[in-house]
């Protein structure tokens, strides 16, 4: 038999948490796996959605802090997301509809832990942390370290994700891109990050590169990106980034069916949203 609860506050969450718990915020992920099969028999669902402490965006000594039940809209809407990190505003005016961007959370994206989620790889641009809030205590962790597989993710059944702290990059160029089957309610068959700081003499101060959907999880590209500093981006060097990155994917996923279809877009879109942040 299914419960169902909505509380109020964190601590009365917990008064009800066992390890048959199902966590939804907006639902619009679960009742996708619902219809696919997956079976709430005998499951406690919880619905954060009631619970203030969970809801609400502010820029706080240059860290942007976005609680988990934020709404895709409530970040695209945010001014301070626009200032701090606007690729992620990008990213979030990609997700489903404007019905699903209405009522879906960013800590529903992250807790699902998708390949192909928008908003985790400008996420990572920000270096991602997140706050945890559990019945026996707090902490904190890495987004790159609390995903660790295609729907797998670092939370006991008695925490829930609380908030997520990010970088303040308004000193930074950064885009998101995306490709899908069509250009409305499409699942990324690949999405990309980049953020570039440059110093007066026009050479590169710091640099984040994020491929998702092409990968398992959505990745940071930190050896690139330490090669690239202190460099000025010359067409020879944007074209070898994107054929190391286009690489270093084959690494990790092996050659599949869709490997001829994927690297040339990888390498080609990495080269092109450089060089157009470049200017």
């Amino acid at each position: 038999m299914l419960s169902y609860y909505r509380p109020k506050t964190i601590t009365e969450c917990f008064e009800n948490i066992s390890e048959n718990r199902e966590y939804i915020a907006g639902g619009t992920d679960l009742m996708v796996e619902v219809k696919g099969g997956h079976s709430l028999k005998d499951k406690i669902l919880i619905d954060l959605s009631q619970i203030e402490e969970l809801k609400g965006i502010s820029l706080i000594e240059n860290k942007l802090v976005i609680k988990a039940c934020a709404t895709h809209d409530d970040v695209v809407l945010s001014e301070d997301v626009k200032k701090a990190l606007p690729a992620l505003s990008q990213a979030c005016r990609t997700v489903g509809s404007p019905q699903i961007r209405n009522i879906g959370t960013v800590g529903g994206s992250v807790g699902t832990a998708s390949p192909a989620s928008d908003p985790i790889p400008p996420m990572l641009l920000g270096n991602c942390m997140i706050n945890i809030a559990g019945k026996n205590g707090n902490r904190q962790i890495k987004l790159e370290d609390f995903i660790k597989g295609p729907g797998k993710i670092d939370l006991n059944y008695d925490e829930l994700i609380h908030s997520f702290e990010l970088d303040d990059l308004s000193e930074y160029k950064m885009t998101f891109y995306k490709i899908g089957r069509r250009k409305a309610l499409a699942i990324a068959r690949l999405n990309f990050c980049v953020a570039i700081k440059k110093l007066s003499s026009n050479k590169i101060d710091d640099i984040r590169i994020v491929v998702g959907a092409a990968l398992p999880v959505s990745s940071r590209f930190y050896e690139i990106e330490e090669k690239l500093k202190g460099q000025e981006l010359t067409d020879e060097i944007i074209n070898d980034v994107g054929a190391e990155i286009a690489g270093k994917i084959v690494e990790v996923t092996g050659r599949r069916k869709s490997t001829e279809y994927k690297l040339p877009v990888i390498e080609k879109v990495v080269k092109r949203i450089i060089k157009d942040l470049e200017v």
